[in-house]
This record gives structure tokens, sequence and C-alpha cells, in this order.
């Protein structure tokens, strides 16, 4: 009786191990599992390819492949830009529209959105590296991506009028790869008035 269990217990221990063995079976695409992920498996994830010294840069190849031929073709171009940016200095031709955002009349702690559009008509890509504004009541989102030749992106401005009354005109500094000097200046106009106070009948 002890040996006939012994047998059903090696039996057991037999299929468990082999349906671990079969689960852990590599597969040929496992980006269905990947889209599961969250954004922190995938970054550990990538972490633990890293420590394997896989190539994670494979991705961008996968990426690639997804794009149409015009798409790749600019890909190619940021890529020989990127090449030769090393060696010599490109720089884009870009125009802004408008250079001015004229936001108008608003109440003293209300906040404002509007953009800037600029469209790059040189033959190298367009890339921003930071912003600066003159007063921190503008808050800048600049793209993060180069802007190729053709095409155009928003530089969005978020306006907070928190403790500003009467004219207000913010400076916003874009330093970028552009000609002739690499920055472009533009401007924030608004005009804050004061909040209207809320009198009650009890107030004298």
């Amino acid at each position: 009786m002890a040996l006939w269990l012994g047998r059903i217990g090696m039996v057991s221990l037999f299929w468990v191990w082999a349906a671990g063995v079969i689960c852990a079976q590599p597969v040929a695409d496992i980006r269905p599992q990947l889209k599961a992920l969250t954004e922190q498996q995938r970054a550990e994830l990538f972490n633990y390819f890293r420590h394997l010294r896989v190539q994670v840069a494979d991705q961008a190849q996968h990426a690639y492949e997804q794009l149409t031929e015009p798409q790749k073709r600019r890909v190619i171009d940021l890529l020989d830009f990127y090449r030769r940016s090393g060696q010599e200095e490109l720089l884009a031709r870009v125009v802004w529209s408008p250079d001015t955002l004229v936001l108008g009349d608003m109440v003293e702690g209300t906040v404002r959105i509007d953009s800037f559009r600029v469209t790059n008509v040189g033959e190298y890509p367009y890339r921003i590296e930071s912003t600066w504004a003159t007063c921190d009541c503008a808050v800048v989102y600049a793209p993060d991506y180069p802007i190729m030749p053709g095409t155009s992106a928003v530089l969005r401005v978020e306006f907070k009028s928190h403790g500003k009354l009467g004219q207000s005109h913010p400076v916003v500094v874009v330093f970028d790869n552009s000609e002739p000097n690499k920055r472009h200046i533009l401007y924030v106009k608004a005009h804050i008035s004061a909040r209207k106070k809320v009198l009650f009948p009890w107030d004298n």
C-alpha cells in the first residue's frame, strides 16, 4: 500500500514538473503578453533585458517595421541628421504662427491655455532643446520629439493669472537648433482685472 501511494506521489510530482516545463517554454511572439503589462512592469522587463545584455534598441526596429513608407523615409532622414550633426552644425528654418499670444481680458485667479504653432520650412529636423519664461505665470509645454521638414507641431502655454493685476507681458525663449542664432523669442499678452468681491446683505 505504501509503495502504491509512493508511486502515485511520484507520478503527481512528475506532472507538476512537466506542467511547469511546458508553461516555461519560450514562445515566438511575446507581444500579446506585453500588452497586458503595466508601465512599471514593462520598465522592469526592459531592465531585465539589459541585465541579460540584450539590446533593447531592437524594439525600435520592430516599431520601424510598422511604419508607412513615407514615415520610414523620415526616420532614415532623422538618423542621417543625427549622424551628420555630430560632425557639423545643421540649422533648421522654422516659422512661428503666431509669435504673440493675445489672451485678452482675464479675471485674477483664472487660467488660460493657448498655443504657438511652429512649422519646419527648412531641410533639417527641428529640435527644441529647452524653454524659459520670464514669469512663473507662464508654463510652457514643448514637443519632445524632432519636427521633420514640412511638418508642424504645437508649443502649448498655460497662463496663470493668480496674484497678477493689470497688464502682463511674459516672454518665452525657445532654445533650439534654428537659424540664425539657435533661439526664438515668443510673447504672451494679457490684461488681468481684479476679482469682484461678493457683497452680502449683512456687509456694511
